[in-house]
């Protein structure tokens, strides 16, 4: 529109006897629009520019103030006796001041339309091109067209000729046509591919509709430069290389900055001012198994642990010797031959057995024997790994392992299957003695060590023997005939009552009385 205005100003300039007719719009969105072109002039293309610098040497206002533009703010006072350019919105005659104007005029064979923008498909702009005898106004009734019609564009839609020429200059992979009437849409890219065609280029066309997407596949092409250990080794064309890449971080041998940076993560502090972080995972778990058990089944379910065949196995038993598993696995013989050989017999007291292994270069596990006739603390296995999604995943399938390996609490088997006997044979006395066995195994690996006394009929538990420094724990007696739990706290005898609840609802028959 102030391209249109633009024009007309000058040509009416350059033509005084054209002065007399005026020129009016009616957009007040191009009113605003004004504004902003008559502030920022500088940005215009060379022929405003120079039109500016001319007015203003010779004192003139700013090209965008028009001299033969009238601004139309009130329709209600328009004067139509004479002639007059009247340039209205919106340009497809649908509703407005341009369509008010229209049948207001359209009937006077002195009048013409000038369509300058696209005329879209069933609106009245496009109606009027082709040439009606009648056209049908808002209220219903149909009038004469006898006003002349033409088409001068000035819109932003380009062409065949245009769009051709555009493509064989920047040569893109992709075109998607946009805005347009879907009919010409079609014919355009139809045109388009044929020419690609013909010339050998390869090109992918889209006419997505309103609200469709479309999906491009681009990959970028990145420069970086291999830094640090990830250099040490020349890389062939085709490797793949792993590492974190850095934006704009580093330095090159001259000194300039490096766009891209790829590092092994552990080389981040040389190169940057960042580092590294680690989050280890830390899991204890309770065992009554022996090392060879545990790690023979880490053996069977995983390749790569580290003391499996030739490897050895970390160990450490007493203060500071180092044993291997051939040491393990030998005769007592040959062990308590090597032992006095070096000083060392086995264990003393205050000596702890360690043994660790390595889960495929990620989950460490350590096995530690316990010393209950020292105080210290049961047998258990440590597992420890870096956190990561793949670690995490190898920690968790290593844990379900060791749960597995280490079974139910000791003895519980062996009383379990002779319980099962006892009660296919229909010997009371024994299945009592070994209902009394397994409430024993289940309160020992709950709450502690536990004594049965199957004379009694009782089962005593010291509840946090040999912890914090305690010599002797909190004493619970539990009567297997009728469950009674004695105990000096009320809370732990709580705990009790409900563990031996439970057992006891296991052991017994199920009650199917209604």
């Amino acid at each position: 529109a102030q391209e249109l205005l633009l024009m007309l100003d000058e040509y009416w300039e350059q033509h005084p006897e054209l002065q007399r007719v005026p020129i009016y719009q009616t957009s007040g969105q191009m009113r605003r629009g004004l504004r902003v072109y008559e502030t920022y002039v500088e940005m215009m293309n060379g022929d405003i520019r120079a039109v500016f610098q001319e007015r203003k040497a010779h004192g003139e206002q700013n090209p965008f103030r028009f001299r033969h533009v009238i601004d139309w703010k009130n329709v209600s006072h328009f004067d139509d006796t004479g002639p007059c350019v009247l340039m209205a919105t919106p340009s497809g005659l649908q509703s407005g001041v341009s369509r008010d104007a229209f049948e207001a005029w359209c009937e006077d064979r002195r009048n013409t339309v000038i369509i300058v923008d696209f005329a879209v498909q069933g609106t009245l702009a496009r109606e009027i091109l082709g040439g009606p005898r009648e056209i049908l106004t808002r209220t219903g009734y149909k009038k004469p067209l006898r006003c002349g019609v033409a088409h001068i564009s000035f819109s932003a839609h380009a062409d065949y000729d245009q769009t051709s020429g555009f493509l064989d200059e920047v040569k893109p992979p992709h075109v998607v046509l946009v805005h347009g009437e879907k009919t010409e849409m079609m014919r355009l890219k139809g045109a388009l591919e044929k020419t690609a065609a013909e010339k050998g280029i390869p090109r992918a066309m889209y006419t997505p509709a309103v609200m469709q997407t479309v999906k491009i596949q681009h990959q970028p092409l990145r420069v970086v430069r291999v830094a640090g250990r990830l250099a040490e080794k020349p890389l062939a064309p085709g490797q793949r290389v792993a590492g974190v890449m850095v934006a704009g971080g580093g330095t090159t041998a001259g000194g300039a900055a490096a766009q891209q940076l790829l590092l092994h993560p552990d080389d981040l502090p040389t190169y940057t001012k960042l580092h590294r972080g680690r989050v280890t995972q830390r899991q204890t778990l309770a065992t009554e198994q022996a090392w060879q058990d545990i790690r023979l089944a880490l053996e069977v379910m995983f390749e790569g642990v580290e003391g499996a065949g030739l490897l050895p196995v970390t160990g450490v038993s007493g203060k500071a010797s180092a044993s291997t598993d051939t040491e393990a696995e030998g005769s007592s013989g040959a062990a308590a031959a090597a032992g006095s050989a070096e000083g060392e017999a086995g264990p003393g007291p205050g000596s702890q057995e360690v043994h660790t292994v390595r889960v495929g270069d990620m989950v460490t596990v350590t096995y530690k024997a316990g010393n209950d006739s020292a105080g210290g603390a049961c047998t258990h296995l440590l597992v420890e790994w870096e956190g990561g999604k793949v670690a995490d995943m190898v920690a968790d399938a290593v844990i379900a392992v060791l749960l597995k390996a280490s079974g139910g609490p000791p003895g519980l088997e062996r009383a379990d299957a002779v319980w099962r006997a006892a009660r296919a044979a229909g010997d009371s006395g024994a299945a009592e003695r070994a209902e009394a066995q397994i409430i024993g195994a289940l309160m020992r690996a709950q709450f502690g060590p536990a004594r049965v006394d199957e004379e009694a009929g009782t089962v005593t538990v010291e509840v946090g023997a040999h912890q914090a420094g305690c010599e002797k724990g909190v004493e619970v007696v539990i009567s297997l005939q009728n469950g009674k739990v004695s105990c000096s706290d009320a809370a732990l005898r709580g705990r009790v009552e409900k563990a031996v609840g439970r057992m006891m609802e296991a052991l017994r028959p199920i009650n199917v009385e209604i």
